[in-house]
């Protein structure tokens, strides 16, 4: 039924990935470096 709405929502789900990885990465490093 809605065409337009898969790939709003596949662009920000990739982008919530993105950021999801880059926090964890981060968190890691924190992790590591303490």
């Amino acid at each position: 039924m809605r065409r337009k709405s898969p790939p709003m929502m596949r662009t920000n789900s990739k982008r919530m990935m993105k950021m999801m990885l880059n926090y964890t990465y981060l968190q890691h490093l924190m992790m590591n470096i303490d």
